[in-house]
């Protein structure tokens, strides 16, 4: 018998290694030693959601898809280097020590992720003409 665990909140159990969305879909926990935790926030336009299971899911759960191009500075996140907008385009992010760190000033908000293929991210900032 298996559980479902593609849906969690802090602190739910869960028995195997893997990731979840809260059932909010802002954000994506992770199971550490028998409880999900945060993981990483999922602000942007399509939140967390589930894919398919591809064979690669540990446990054989489905995949956690999170968008998180955009956060706040101190939000959790997962992939270093990672970069994301505040969602008043003000700030450029990136995930630096597992949090959103600032990156750099946007002048006129204007800040934005850019995904040219599915593995890359790159980020759009306007800065002031003296940068």
């Amino acid at each position: 018998m298996t559980c479902d665990q593609s849906v969690a909140a802090p602190g739910d159990a869960c028995t195997r290694p893997g990731f979840a969305c809260t059932a909010d879909r802002k954000s994506a926990v992770s199971c550490q030693g028998g409880a999900f935790v945060l993981a990483e926030t999922c602000s942007g336009r399509f939140g967390c959601r589930t894919a398919p299971y591809d064979g690669f899911a540990p446990g054989g759960s489905g995949n956690i898809l999170c968008d998180n191009d955009v956060a706040r500075e101190g939000d959790p996140c997962l992939d270093e280097g990672d970069y994301a907008c505040t969602s008043d385009g003000s700030l450029a992010l990136r995930c630096t020590g597992k949090k959103m760190t600032k990156f750099r000033e946007c002048q006129l908000a204007h800040c934005s992720i850019l995904h040219p293929t599915s593995k890359d991210t790159e980020i759009e900032c306007e800065l002031s003409d003296d940068e």
